[in-house]
């Protein structure tokens, strides 16, 4: 045989696998947004639903809304401190069952409601009557959810995809759907949907996020605990990367953190004024 007979031969060979791994790097990429997707829908629809419910007991003064927000991004820190440190601790396919333990104990609170033996003190400030209702009756599902999105970055670093390596460009599909939460409640959800019925689609979202995020700790689950990168790759990186772009990369990195924090911040400001909105219509 020639030699460029042979070079055909291992061409086609080498291709084959390829063309394969770029499909399913395409599905394992797809689900893995859409998960997180999903998962920011379902946390940032929750607060104003949540809010909704209590508006009967307490009723809609700035109070209550106020310590509805400092609840939510309290438990939204704890759910980020606990996906930090899982990931410390754990290695990823431990910090995978714990983490879907976690989001099957949550199950128990859905559907989402106020229990009707909390009664709102009349004699005292009911804030700390307030964030112990909110505890028990969304604390778990909303910590679950707010921990999800770091959670699931850290996952697909190890799913062997060809984006892995830096898969914080994922977050665009969790500030997606947070906006999407966000926009949808008020003018959707809240003025075509009672409050039990959207307490029973939140459940049922609730547990299509559970199914895709246990197809996401599948894919995972059948990579090596360390997957190596190849040798020659790290020298032709290495023998790319001078010193200006380095500087390149170091800058695109920082430009990529505040982009992201920005990011963040418009969903808090978006919540504001929407409860802001939401007060002055009940007020009228």
């Amino acid at each position: 045989m020639s030699e460029e007979g042979s070079a055909n031969v291992i061409s086609a060979v080498v291709s084959a696998p390829n063309r394969k791994a770029t499909g399913s790097g395409t599905l394992c990429l797809a689900l893995f947004a859409t998960t997180m997707f999903l998962s920011a829908f379902l946390l940032f629809s929750m607060e104003p639903m949540v809010a909704k419910m209590i508006l009967p007991l307490l009723g809609g003064a700035p109070a209550v809304w106020n310590t509805c927000l400092v609840f939510f991004q309290a438990v939204l820190l704890a759910g980020y401190f606990y996906a930090h440190v899982s990931a410390q601790l754990f290695s990823h396919r431990r910090q995978v069952v714990f983490h879907l333990s976690v989001l099957l104990i949550a199950l128990v609170v859905l559907p989402l409601h106020i229990p009707a033996a909390w009664v709102p003190p009349v004699s005292q400030n009911p804030v700390l009557w307030l964030l112990a209702l909110l505890s028990v009756s969304v604390g778990l599902p909303f910590f679950v959810l707010s921990a999800s999105t770091p959670i699931l970055q850290k996952w697909f670093s190890h799913s062997g995809d060809p984006a892995a390596n830096d898969p914080y460009f994922l977050y665009a599909a969790s500030n997606a759907g947070s906006l999407a939460g966000l926009l949808t409640y008020p003018f959707v959800l809240e003025p075509t949907l009672g409050l039990t019925t959207q307490s029973k689609m939140w459940s049922y979202g609730y547990i299509l996020l559970f199914l895709l995020a246990c197809g996401c700790a599948a894919i995972i689950w059948r990579v090596p605990q360390t997957v190596i990168q190849p040798a020659y790759q790290l020298r032709e990186e290495e023998a790319a990367l001078d010193e200006t772009g380095e500087s390149a990369r170091s800058s695109v990195k920082i430009w990529d953190e505040k982009a992201v924090l920005r990011l963040d911040a418009v969903g808090s400001q978006v919540i504001d004024a929407l409860e802001a909105q939401t007060d002055k219509g009940d007020r009228q």
